[in-house]
């Protein structure tokens, strides 16, 4: 410009012949580029900064195009799975992502959450599954898979994910923990109820056939009239202290 700063443009310029041939001009055209750059640098620089999103991240995230492969992971979801990025782009990833109880539906004609994420076009919550982990094992999560429909026209589906492995664990030291108790309980009632039954056993001799001695098998009756054996209850007495009592009852 006539003040010394400049800006993007598109030029074309041609020349001007006379009919013997002659240059005798030329034309150019020249239009100003400069709303049209700016929009290209905010575009990449929101991208930028949605990259910069993506990847800071805690929970585990990934894009699938329509078919169902790859487009994009971030580092959480690289660290938690052990594949990276580059390794899975591209790859199928519903084909290798669910759990046995999906392959059975996707045998029986069924779609997996991220495929149904897809199709409907709704965002799809599962609390518990598993995914495989590059080393053969499964990581226990949580997803949320939603459909994905960009303004340039991609489409697909977002996944973002979390290791559950902790939460599962303390789930299944609550279970461990109420049957515990309920083991206790019907211990303790067992005792109190005189439920407690001895079974002789006879122990032969392979040489002679004859009965030398009995082994006593300790049974409990259950309030039903069903009597189970020791299989049927945790170690509760040997841990949680009724053994003596069970002891002194089956010798007496």
């Amino acid at each position: 410009r006539k003040d010394g700063t400049i800006f993007p443009a598109y030029v074309r310029t041609s020349m001007i012949f006379n009919a013997s041939g002659s240059a005798t001009g030329m034309i150019g055209v020249l239009v100003d580029h400069s709303e049209r750059v700016a929009a290209q640098r905010a575009l990449s620089a929101a991208r930028d900064h949605l990259q910069t999103v993506t990847d800071s991240v805690g929970e585990g995230l990934f894009t699938l195009d329509p078919d169902g492969r790859v487009t994009y992971m971030n580092p959480a979801a690289e660290e938690l799975l052990g594949w990276t990025a580059t390794e899975l782009r591209g790859e199928l990833l519903p084909c290798l992502f669910f759990s046995h109880r999906d392959e059975e539906a996707l045998l029986g004609g069924d779609q997996t959450p991220m495929m149904r994420a897809q199709g409907d076009g709704r965002r799809v919550r599962v609390e518990a599954d598993l995914f495989p982990r590059r080393d053969g094992h499964d990581l226990a999560v949580a997803y949320t898979a939603s459909p994905l429909a960009a303004e340039d026209g991609a489409r697909g589906c977002v996944v973002v994910f979390q290791d559950i492995s902790e939460r599962k664990a303390r789930e299944e030291e609550a279970r461990r923990d109420v049957e515990t108790l309920a083991s206790i309980e019907r211990v303790q009632e067992a005792i109190a109820s005189e439920r407690f039954v001895l079974y002789a056993q006879p122990i032969v001799d392979l040489c002679t056939g004859e009965f030398v001695q009995q082994e006593l098998l300790l049974r409990v009756r259950e309030a039903g009239g069903d009597v189970v054996g020791p299989g049927a209850y945790p170690p509760v007495p040997a841990t949680y202290g009724p053994v003596g009592e069970i002891d002194r009852r089956a010798v007496n």
